[in-house]
């Protein structure tokens, strides 16, 4: 009987798919345009953003292929920015659906944790109307107070 389950186990072994690491693209080469045109950052923030995230996003492994902070980053920018499906945003960026999917919810917790310090309304009255001002001038809406992307 024992004799059996080995035999088994054996043949499951032999049967478990061979994990498959797909090539990932070093996108923070790429020319400042193309990654505001795909991220709506340019390099440089791009860069400010990761080093900040990288404490809460970096994680220690067993394995060889972490995924880096900043293709954690780039591919969560990418689904929101472009709102293309899950599979073709890790197609670029070298990583599946589903890795895709947890990545996703760690960065956008990271990015809450850090909202205080990027994202700035102007809640004081003596602040308003000039940003009001400003909003009207550029494009004509009265009574804005900040817009978001």
């Amino acid at each position: 009987m024992a004799y059996l389950a080995l035999l088994e186990d054996l043949e499951n072994r032999a049967l478990r798919r061979e994990r498959v690491f797909k090539e990932r693209a070093d996108l923070l080469s790429e020319s400042t345009e193309w990654l505001l045109s795909r991220y709506r950052f340019p390099k440089n923030i791009l860069m400010e953003l990761g080093w900040d995230l990288q404490p809460m996003l970096e994680r220690e492994t067993q394995r060889t292929k972490a995924i880096p902070v900043h293709i954690q980053l780039l591919s969560t920018l990418g689904f929101l920015a472009i709102g293309t499906f899950q599979r073709e945003i890790g197609d670029i960026c070298g990583i599946s659906q589903p890795t895709l999917s947890r990545i996703m919810s760690a960065v956008l917790d990271a990015f809450i944790s850090l909202a205080p310090i990027y994202i700035q309304f102007p809640y004081r009255h003596h602040q308003q109307p000039d940003i009001k001002q400003g909003f009207h001038a550029i494009a004509g809406f009265p009574n804005i107070i900040g817009a978001i992307d």
